[in-house]
């Protein structure tokens, strides 16, 4: 595997500007609403209070996921997965290709994770023939590929793969 500092790092720069513009976008989403509301005359202000706690919601979701994607790059462990198999799930409604990607811990277990590559949408007759072919697109770009794996330390079962930075 490469350098894991030159992995982090080109990972940690890859999506520094992403996730600072969608923390921007949060920041500044949560001071416009609380703005408004604080700007309104004290007999509206109450009900545009709950309208905006509401709202604040999913913008504190959307901060707390960035900031924990940029925390976990900078020290979660980092190891290289191998893409044991590329496999179709249509059984449900929607159907998608998966793939089994094992690794091994520091503790010198090895992992077992599955993710998911595509997705069709929604089932229709007569989509066999595309769902075919997205299976073998994916087992050509993917099958037997190594991967970088982010695991957690307290639960090496939770992990994060980084498909961009796959190499056959």
């Amino acid at each position: 595997m490469e350098n894991e500092k030159q992995i982090r790092k080109r990972l940690f720069r890859r999506d520094l500007k992403k996730e600072l513009l969608m923390m921007l976008v949060s920041i500044g989403g949560l001071v416009l609403l609380w703005w408004l509301v604080y700007a309104l005359p004290g007999s509206v202000r109450r009900a545009m209070t709950a309208f905006a706690t509401i709202f604040s919601i999913p913008l504190l979701i959307m901060l707390y996921m960035c900031i924990s994607w940029l925390i976990r790059v900078r020290r979660w462990p980092l190891t290289e997965g191998t893409v044991e198999e590329v496999f179709l799930d249509d059984k449900s409604p929607l159907p998608m290709v998966f793939a089994r990607v094992t690794y091994d811990v520091d503790d010198g277990s090895r992992q077992q994770l599955q993710i998911v590559l595509s997705a069709y949408g929604d089932y229709e007759d007569g989509c066999e023939p595309k769902l075919q072919k997205m299976l073998s697109e994916n087992k050509e770009k993917y099958e037997n590929t190594k991967i970088p794996v982010f695991y957690s330390p307290a639960d090496p079962k939770k992990g994060i793969v980084v498909l961009q930075e796959a190499k056959k």
